[in-house]
């Protein structure tokens, strides 16, 4: 730990609740490894004649650095309840004592700052399912006129493709009884009329029915959309069900937890500097 300037995590980090950036911390080598030509020498022996209050000293001081426990509370808490309170009074300064005091204190269950910091967390993840949930929303909305404009048109089309089929087969009928008649009596000119009638209304049936499938198309993937929105919406409300409202009080408990934060970092402090420096 000699040199180690890292700066002391927030009691909430990992909580992205009262932060107005992220601090950036130097990740910790193993605080058993890194302390070992540390431990003060003759005449100041004491930790090394309880290395068990050392070694207890250096696992708070890395799990409270770590980036993986540091938003852990309740991880932390059972270390602080864990530690040998006969040795470490034994082998450190008063101070160690009381700062361990005080860290015991910020995190345990009940405490302001932990409140504070339970109500806050309880906010964020509100405001994260309520931020989904308008998402949601504005995405089913957003489906909802092009779903019954398709609609509507996929039926006007359907409408004109059977009356373009209707023309197909009375043309078809009357081209039939033409080519029945005696051939010296037919009409030429009224098939080759027939003919082309013929050909228009096959055309524009298959135009239509073309159009038909791409609007046909395009519903379904709306549909797919808006369901997917609507499962969205319901998840986000049934998360919201589980999270309890908090009464307004934002600032109190930013103010709450920056004094946490300060007392963290007072307390992290004086264990550091007892865990590099003679006893």
């Amino acid at each position: 730990m000699a040199g180690t300037k890292a700066a002391p995590p927030s009691l909430s980090s990992g909580q992205n609740a009262h932060h107005h950036g992220a601090r950036s911390r130097q990740s910790q080598e193993p605080m058993a490894a890194a302390t070992q030509d540390h431990l003060p020498s003759s005449p100041a022996a004491a930790a090394a004649d309880q290395p068990q209050a050392a070694a207890y000293i250096r696992l708070v001081i890395e799990q409270l650095l770590s980036r993986d426990t540091a938003s852990d509370t309740g991880r932390i808490r059972l270390l602080l309840r864990r530690r040998p309170r006969g040795v470490v009074a034994a082998s450190f300064p008063a101070a160690v004592t009381a700062a361990l005091d005080d860290l015991e204190a910020l995190y345990s269950k009940g405490s302001a700052p932990m409140a504070a910091l339970a109500r806050d967390a309880a906010r964020s993840r509100r405001a994260g399912h309520e931020e989904r949930l308008r998402r949601a929303a504005s995405q089913r909305l957003a489906v909802e006129g092009p779903i019954r404009d398709l609609a509507a048109g996929i039926d006007a089309a359907g409408k004109r493709l059977g009356e373009e089929e209707a023309v197909v087969r009375r043309t078809q009928r009357r081209l039939l009884l033409l080519s029945g008649a005696v051939a010296e009596e037919a009409d030429v000119g009224a098939v080759v009329s027939l003919v082309e009638r013929l050909a228009r209304a096959q055309g524009a049936e298959a135009a239509l029915a073309v159009a038909m499938e791409a609007m046909k198309a395009r519903h379904r993937r709306l549909l797919l959309q808006r369901e997917a929105a609507e499962v969205a919406e319901l998840t986000e409300i049934s998360a919201l069900e589980d999270i309890p409202q908090v009464a307004r009080g934002r600032k109190e408990d930013d103010q709450l937890l920056r004094e946490a934060d300060d007392r963290l970092r007072a307390d992290l402090t004086v264990l550091i500097e007892c865990s590099v420096e003679p006893l």
